[in-house]
């Protein structure tokens, strides 16, 4: 999927130099590592894939947008490269606060999943998703939030009913839980191949490209 030209001008993405040795992770064992509780979650790419990147984020901050970005640019990279299959990303709430639009846009991001699934949440070609309308926006309030319900095309009605289910809660608390017992004290806090690793775009990057394509 080559993504929005619009999300590519207004970032600075990851310049990577190749030369640096950062290989936390070498291999990929799906029977090991980290138990995550991924099931549920928005995923970005193939689900099948077996390279996995879980993203412990909170939209409101500009790491975790800068993480997702780059993510998304480097699977646009691996479409192009006959890789579409090769990575998935999952995405997991860790609020950096309880307070003000914090929790409003976790529900609206879990609740465009519930109704939508992935593609609500992270679009496709010529829709955006939850998360990106919101970041090309530039805005996360009330009003803004179910503009972009409608533009992803959800039942607004039924939006707003499932972001007040209790279930919808849970599923943000059960992901900050987790986050919490793994040992993130920030967000982004990363996994890759459910290993914890430094939550840096050029580390992640780095890891992900000698997963793929050594």
């Amino acid at each position: 999927m080559r993504r929005l030209g619009v999300l590519v001008s207004a970032l600075l993405f990851v310049q990577l130099s190749g030369c640096s040795d950062k290989h936390e992770v070498v291999s990929c064992d799906p029977a090991g590592g980290l138990l995550l509780q991924n099931e549920g979650s928005p995923v970005l790419g193939q689900p099948s894939a077996s390279v996995e990147v879980t993203v412990f984020g909170d939209l409101l901050c500009p790491f975790t947008e800068n993480m997702l970005l780059s993510l998304a640019n480097f699977q646009d990279e691996l479409v192009s490269a006959g890789k579409p299959a090769s990575m998935k990303v999952v995405f997991r709430h860790f609020l950096k606060s309880n307070e003000g639009l914090n929790p409003e846009v976790a529900r609206a991001i879990a609740a465009a999943h519930r109704q939508g699934g992935d593609l609500a949440v992270f679009g496709s070609a010529g829709q955006l998703g939850m998360i990106w309308c919101l970041l090309v926006a530039q805005s996360m309030d009330e009003v803004q939030i179910q503009s972009c319900a409608a533009d992803a095309g959800l039942d607004v009605q039924q939006f707003q009913l499932d972001r007040s289910d209790e279930a919808v809660a849970a599923l943000i608390e059960r992901d900050v839980s987790e986050a919490r017992r793994i040992g993130f004290d920030g967000v982004p806090g990363i996994a890759l191949c459910r290993e914890k690793i430094s939550g840096d775009a050029e580390t992640l990057i780095e890891n992900l490209e000698y997963l793929i394509y050594r």
